[in-house]
């Protein structure tokens, strides 16, 4: 839809607070933004300012019938503020305390603590072992299918060097370790690790001249499931955000699952890399265990994934570990792991109950 054809039943909607609608208008904004936004500012100060003044005034724009009938007055206001941003994260989840004790510290986790935690759940592998579980009910998926997730990611970290995890792994070592929550094991689930990372991202017109090879961001998306704050609420226990953000990156993209050479997934435990490999559409709902067997996810395989270890191999930082990755790979300088010719590539990001993110990144021409 483009901004002119905005009608009153589009306005009432969003007036009216309709979820979709929302979404679909911060979407449009923020494309609006990075099209039309070219002025610049001198301080950190007058970028809080500037941020604070603009969306006051859209807001009352959108209120009002007159804000979408002339687009075109919102023009002064749409200002960009940013020629680089710096994205960087730290985590004690080794030294510092256990994850079900951050976790209860989260004000979102208040549902969990009402529905989950009476029941004796209140650790993400006892969250998410039931969703495991009705995916191998459903759809045949076996523990065999997990371990291959967990071995293929690890012999990647081996190739790597900067990880925690530095020892091949067997699928008989898979089978070997501790039950954490059935259907998991103790290598089903991501490290638990200290360590940092960060990323800058730039402005196109600012990057041109930086001594790497640029590597631009596609398309981005985020998405939330049903009862979002709760999975024993759910009414499918299968429902990731991811798939709402999938249906919206790729068109931002132009791209599809076919046109993807290497993937970075978020990999808190083995099955939840089978069930977002489902939802981005590299395989029909149900066959993510058989696809992920013979070689399919490993380097030289048909969709190499996690070629730095992930958070099963390589450490816990959040995923933004993902990201640095699929950047090395894009740029080739991703060592022993590289993937042949990558150009395309995605990362998903996920959180909580099953939020979901993704990013698409292609190497510059």
């Amino acid at each position: 839809m483009q901004f002119e054809a905005f009608d009153a039943s589009y306005l009432k909607r969003l007036k009216d607070g309709d979820i979709q609608t929302q979404e679909h208008f911060v979407a449009y904004f923020g494309e609006l933004i990075q099209k039309k936004l070219r002025s610049r500012v001198s301080s950190s100060q007058q970028a809080a300012d500037l941020c604070q003044e603009t969306f006051v005034r859209v807001f009352k724009m959108v209120r009002s019938d007159s804000g979408l009938r002339h687009p075109e007055r919102l023009g002064p206001y749409v200002v960009s503020v940013c020629n680089h941003v710096l994205i960087s994260v730290g985590r004690t989840g080794y030294s510092g305390a256990r994850v079900s004790t951050r976790l209860q510290q989260f004000p979102q986790f208040a549902l969990a603590a009402e529905f989950e935690a009476p029941i004796g759940m209140f650790a993400p592998a006892q969250l998410y072992a039931q969703g495991a579980r009705r995916h191998m009910q459903l759809y045949g998926t076996t523990s065999r299918h997990f371990a291959e997730v967990a071995v293929v990611t690890r012999r990647h970290a081996i190739l790597n060097g900067n990880v925690v995890m530095n020892k091949p792994l067997t699928v008989e070592e898979h089978h070997a370790s501790r039950m954490i929550a059935d259907p998991f094991r103790l290598f089903d689930c991501s490290l638990e690790s200290d360590g940092g990372a960060a990323v800058i991202v730039s402005a196109a017109d600012r990057a041109r001249d930086l001594r790497k090879p640029l590597v631009t961001v596609m398309g981005v998306a985020e998405g939330h499931p049903e009862s979002p704050a709760s999975i024993a609420q759910r009414p499918d226990l299968l429902e990731f955000g991811l798939a709402k953000a999938a249906a919206r990156a790729y068109p931002m993209a132009g791209v599809g699952p076919k046109d993807i050479d290497v993937a970075e997934i978020y990999d808190c435990f083995t099955f939840t890399v089978i069930n977002q490999l489902e939802l981005l559409g590299f395989c029909k709902t149900g066959e993510g265990g058989p696809f992920v067997m013979d070689g399919r996810i490993a380097l030289g395989g048909a969709l190499p994934i996690n070629t730095h270890g992930g958070l099963l191999s390589q450490g816990h930082v959040v995923g933004l570990n993902h990201v640095i990755e699929l950047t090395r790979q894009l740029r080739r300088e991703a060592g022993k792991a590289q993937v042949k010719d990558a150009e395309v590539g995605l990362v998903t990001g996920y959180g909580d109950m099953g939020d979901g993110s993704l990013a698409i990144l292609r190497r510059a021409a």
